[in-house]
Formats: structure tokens, sequence, C-alpha cells
């Protein structure tokens, strides 16, 4: 079997535009990440591995970011008397996690394996387990989702070794 070498961060700007990194910079003097963390993380790229299990398959990707969102449902109402609206019965909605990473298969050729078995997960009728140490946080009690969304981008004539993806799951509780 080969090695080949591959500068990941220079993959993750080429097919996502943008390295990973943590800004210090952007947070509060006054915040726990700041203090504990900005000598050894100041614009250091970051890439969290996750795992993913659903329909008999199982996929490790090792280098990969993830976003983790949620919005919550607020009722507003209009009241003539007054400026702007009263706002009441907040719902905090489901906890949505977007995965970007980049397949490479192992032995240098185009990742088939891994991309089906990205599909099969896609494609299982049942929950996926998301193993991360970001998602891991937000899940409370399991590590259970749906995808709801695959896409696999063009690569617009790229080294044919590397396939970049984007994955959408949403929290089942």
């Amino acid at each position: 079997m080969a090695h080949l070498a591959t500068d990941l961060l220079e993959l993750y700007k080429t097919y996502f535009q943008q390295p990973y990194c943590v800004n210090i910079e952007r947070l509060p003097e006054d915040s726990v990440f700041t203090s504990r963390f900005k000598g050894d993380w100041q614009g250091v790229e970051v890439f969290l591995p996750v795992t993913l299990r659903a329909g008999g398959s199982q996929l490790y990707i090792p280098c990969c970011t993830i976003r983790a969102a949620s919005k919550k449902s607020v009722v507003r109402t209009v009241l003539p008397e007054r400026l702007g609206t009263v706002k009441e019965q907040f719902q905090t909605g489901d906890w949505e996690f977007t995965v970007k990473g980049v397949l490479i298969a192992a032995n240098g050729v185009f990742p088939d394996e891994e991309i089906l078995a990205l599909r099969r997960i896609y494609e299982a009728t049942e929950q996926a387990e998301l193993e991360n140490a970001l998602s891991d946080l937000f899940l409370d009690t399991t590590r259970l989702v749906c995808v709801t969304s695959l896409e696999f981008p063009e690569v617009g004539g790229r080294n044919n070794r590397h396939r970049p993806f984007t994955l959408v799951c949403e929290a089942t509780t």
C-alpha cells in the first residue's frame, strides 16, 4: 500500500474556500476559552473526528468540521397601544449539525468505498448515530440524529482521490 501525503488544511481551503480557524480576537476577553487557550489555539485550524453509524454502515472521518445551530420558536403578539411586539412562549428548536469534510481513500485512489458508506448512512430509514466531541455537548442522552441532506459538490477537475461532502443532520430528541 502506498503512503500519500496530503495537506489537509490546503485541501479543506480548496473545497470550502476558507480554513477553519479559532479566531480569539472575536471572543470577549473574559471568555473561559480565551483565558485558557489563547496561547495554544490562536489561529490554529481545528478539525474534529466524526463517526457516523446507520443502516449497518459505519464511517470514521478523521478530519472534518462540524457546526451546531438551533433556533427558538417565539410567539410575537402585536399590541396597538405599544411599539414593537410582545414575545411569549419561547420554545427551543432541534439542534442541527452541519458536517463538512473531504473523503480520502487510504490507498490513493477514488474514495468509492467511503462515498458508498456515506450514501448508505444517508439512505438508511432509521436514525443515525453521530459521534463527535462537539455534538456530544448538545445531544443530551443519546447520539441519535436524523440525516436530512447530503451533498457532494463538484470538484472542477481537481485531484480525483479527494471528494468533499457536506452532511446535515438534526437531533431526534
